[in-house]
């Protein structure tokens, strides 16, 4: 088989090129576990699926936006609120919740940071020229009814308690 090698210059580049990619696999696996993405071993990413695998605690104390950002970074895609919400439980963040997709679903659709596309999250920074949904627009300002919507009320945070005095 050297010999065909030897005697085919495109065989031998290819030959090359395959033990270039192999090294640089390598080195993209060192650095995803070194990030905490993965135990070393364990292959970084699925380039069929697109799966990504994170070692049991990756996702351990951190809140869920800041856990479902860190995984549509290394995903590179978007995904449903289920996909987002199996991933970071298996990657070791808590939650009490019932319904882990839905709390996962409301937790990104109020954060500005996300976007959803077809019914899945992904990172706004993927789409820069896209525009707040209308939820996120009614959660930070309300009209006060005028057509022009000239005049917006902010909305009131949770806790807070206003007394209105009316003349």
């Amino acid at each position: 088989m050297s010999e065909l090698v030897e005697n085919d210059p495109l065989a031998a580049s290819v030959a090359l090129m395959r033990a270039q990619i192999a090294k640089l696999e390598a080195a993209i696996e060192t650095l995803e576990s070194v990030r905490g993405l993965v135990q070393p071993g364990t292959a970084p990413l699925s380039r069929n699926g697109g799966d990504v695998s994170f070692s049991h605690d990756a996702f351990f104390g951190m809140k869920a936006a800041d856990a479902a950002k860190k995984f549509l970074g290394a995903l590179k895609k978007t995904a449903s609120p289920k996909t987002i919400a199996d991933a970071l439980v298996e990657g070791g963040w808590k939650t009490s919740s019932r319904n882990v997709a839905e709390n996962v679903r409301t937790i990104l659709n109020r954060n500005p940071t996300f976007v959803v596309i077809n019914g899945e999250f992904g990172l706004a920074e993927w789409y820069p020229g896209r525009k707040a949904s209308a939820l996120r627009s009614r959660s930070v300002t309300r009209s006060a009814g005028n057509e022009d919507g000239d005049s917006e009320i902010p909305v009131q945070e949770p806790g807070v308690h206003v007394d209105v005095v009316m003349e």
